[in-house]
């Protein structure tokens, strides 16, 4: 019994050093569910060059995201479009390997079923956004996942 508990233990341990496979939770960041609805019939847009189509009954959930400072969201997917609107702060957004930060005033579209993380940068302020989710019927909003294995040139 004791070697199948060390066993195990030394895995979590190798896991968590090595980075792979673990999902780490969200730190320092709720949100909060402003509104749901459904999209009632399968729309197509294309105007003015901005182009959105949707299948019948998917779901768009508008929500406000609070950051402490250092906050982040953990690493997760979104099985549909996501726009994110910063309103206080600064953040950065990893999209999966790389990343950019975006300041009040400015939004970023978190590309489908990649992982992607985004964080407060300050150590000093909270920081906040407004995000709208349109989400195929039946799916989860968001799943949480592992952090890509991003290696750099130095890695090899």
């Amino acid at each position: 019994m004791k070697t199948k508990i060390l066993v195990l233990l030394a895995g979590a341990i190798g896991a968590l050093v090595l980075g792979g496979g673990v999902v780490l939770a969200a730190s320092g960041f709720a949100s909060t569910v402003l509104a749901k609805g459904t999209i009632a019939k399968a729309t197509e847009i294309s105007a003015n060059r901005i182009e959105f189509s949707s299948p019948k009954n998917a779901q768009v959930i508008v929500q406000r995201g609070e950051f402490a400072k250092g906050g982040n969201t953990g690493w997760h997917t979104h099985p549909g479009l996501t726009v994110v609107t910063v309103t206080a702060g600064t953040l950065r957004y990893h999209d999966g390997c790389s990343s950019k930060v975006y300041t009040v005033g400015q939004s970023f579209v978190e590309t489908p079923s990649r992982p992607g993380m985004v964080e407060n940068t300050s150590a000093d302020a909270t920081a906040q956004v407004f995000a709208t989710l349109i989400v195929p019927a039946g799916m989860l909003p968001r799943t949480d996942v592992p952090a890509p294995n991003c290696k750099t040139p130095a890695d090899d």
